[in-house]
């Protein structure tokens, strides 16, 4: 693996930002603290429901994303991907926008002892083929490394190198359980790898940390989960029915690093975290914490160990945005039209006594188709936790939903409580598929792409057999991918009738591999999502 060549031409034109339809020129740190606020929120839980538990690195998306907004060459894929009004993305705004999503890996960039650092990168076996200035827009705005392999050597294993040495070996594979043949075709990986370390102002004593009691968000409850326990200096807020507390590690060069924990008031909530959480209270609390006095309180925080891969980003950014990313989209990379895309995100983080450390791995792909009052909080139930830095910069969230990311003393002892009070109450938006053992959640296995049937084939496929009795059924899109097939509706009547339908039609043991996702808060459409196992019988 070795440097590419000389960047291509790439000189910013000053200029003055558009105005919006209501005369006011957009700010390109207004436009990216919304876009990025939107898709942080839906990945980690802020839509709906997730019994499950999610985490997720906000800082280490902007890049990411800026490097395919970087790629992209036609005006009105730039502004669809922003969520921006058409006409209004002028190259002077794109420039600022660029700047914006690149500022945090610039103020970070990568060291081995730093608190936090991050770096960016570009690997490829096609380096010839990128177009116009985007060599140039990497470098200036997101330091990105440029690296490129030869015909016989492998982009996957050359980026699971760089990442693994980036992180000191705490990720080694960026891309989840992505096939050895897959992996084989893949011809670029673009991405962001951040790292963080902080070693905690007053440490826990191991001797106060033994097994208590979490509550799960699906009514279960663990009995063993280690829990550390101190009284120190503490800063705490609440509001909108949350209590939040924030505790501080080590100044490092002038770095400030804070742990924030967020839980409802409620300690018996067996849905766990509304949806208002994350996309109201989390802002406004981690600002109070922040600005709160230290004060001498209880702190009771379970032992963490967040080992977290997802693939579905490309999803949620079409699902959001109503854009679904094509190769062709990003044509300054040089993909082909057979080119198939995708996003791993990989984070790994442990709390323990004596601090946080974490590593975090964001990489897109391109595959050849071949008062001083002692005040106490205990995370004993669904709740949500940061580590955040003097800036507000969340390097880490998550939602601790259910055991996922708990350590325990032994294996994990679960009780099962008696049913909810009615099914809808427990799944109305369960996750995909449930561990008949546990009743926690599990991900689905991702499968390969069916590439024996064309979306047409697919979406005619399923029309016929959904309407076959004289049904009527309108939908507004079908679309089939690696991981669910995805069908938009109207509203959220249509979308309970269709469940009824499917599960008619496939077996109502499948429910819990349906969901119904309601995205109407980012104007877009009502989404039943299938899994794979419920696809492949509705298509046979």
């Amino acid at each position: 693996m070795y440097p590419v060549g000389p960047p291509k031409t790439y000189t910013p034109q000053p200029e003055a930002a558009p105005p919006t339809e209501q005369g006011n020129p957009l700010r390109a740190s207004e436009v990216v603290s919304a876009w990025i606020s939107n898709i942080s929120s839906a990945l980690v839980g802020g839509n709906y429901l997730k019994p499950e538990s999610v985490a997720l690195c906000p800082v280490s998306l902007p890049p990411v994303l800026g490097m395919m907004l970087a790629a992209m060459d036609e005006q009105k894929t730039k502004e669809k991907f922003l969520g921006l009004p058409p006409g209004s993305l002028t190259p002077a705004l794109e420039v600022q926008i660029h700047q914006e999503l690149g500022a945090f890996s610039r103020a970070h960039p990568f060291s081995q002892n730093s608190m936090v650092s991050t770096a960016n990168f570009l690997t490829s076996s096609r380096p010839g083929q990128y177009h116009g200035d985007l060599v140039g827009i990497l470098q200036d705005a997101y330091h990105t490394d440029l690296n490129t392999v030869n015909c016989s050597a492998s982009v996957a294993d050359a980026t699971n190198a760089y990442v693994a040495s980036k992180t000191e070996g705490r990720i080694t594979n960026a891309f989840g359980e992505l096939s050895g043949a897959n992996r084989n075709r893949m011809v670029l990986a673009l991405g962001n790898v951040l790292k963080f370390q902080g070693i905690w102002l007053e440490s826990f004593e191991k001797s106060n940390t033994r097994p208590r009691v979490f509550h799960c968000a699906d009514g279960s409850i663990i009995n063993n989960v280690l829990m550390m326990h101190l009284t120190c200096k503490l800063q705490f807020a609440s509001c909108r029915g949350f209590n939040a507390v924030a505790k501080p590690f080590r100044s490092e060069n002038g770095n400030e690093l804070n742990l924030v924990a967020i839980q409802p008031k409620r300690k018996h909530d067996p849905l766990g975290l509304p949806p208002i959480l994350l996309k109201r209270a989390v802002s406004d609390l981690i600002e109070m914490t922040s600005a709160a006095p230290l004060v001498t309180g209880e702190l009771t925080l379970p032992r963490i160990n967040i080992s977290y891969t997802d693939g579905k980003l490309f999803n949620t950014l079409g699902e959001i945005t109503g854009l679904q990313i094509t190769p062709m989209d990003l044509a300054k990379l040089g993909l082909s039209a057979d080119d198939q895309l995708g996003v791993h995100r990989t984070i790994n983080v442990s709390l323990d006594e004596e601090g946080a450390r974490g590593a975090v791995a964001n990489v897109g792909y391109s595959l050849t188709r071949s008062k001083n009052l002692t005040q106490v909080f205990t995370f004993d139930r669904p709740g949500y936790i940061a580590i955040v830095d003097g800036s507000g910069n969340r390097l880490m969230e998550a939602t601790i939903s259910d055991g996922q990311f708990l350590e325990t003393s032994g294996a994990a002892k679960i009780t099962i409580p008696p049913r909810l009070s009615s099914i809808d109450d427990l799944f109305s938006d369960a996750p995909l598929e449930c561990s008949k053992k546990t009743g926690r959640a599990v991900k689905p296995v991702a499968i390969e792409e069916d590439i024996s049937q064309s979306p047409s084939e697919v979406a005619g496929i399923v029309q016929k057999k959904l309407n076959a009795r004289g049904e009527e059924f309108t939908f507004i899109e079908i679309s089939n991918d690696l991981d669910a097939l995805r069908i938009r509706v109207t509203t959220k009547d249509e979308a309970k009738k269709l469940q009824d339908k499917i599960l008619e039609l496939i077996g109502f043991d499948h429910f819990t591999h349906l969901k119904i996702i309601d995205l109407r808060e980012f104007g877009r459409h009502v989404l039943v999502k299938i899994s794979p196992d419920a696809k492949d019988k509705l298509l046979i």
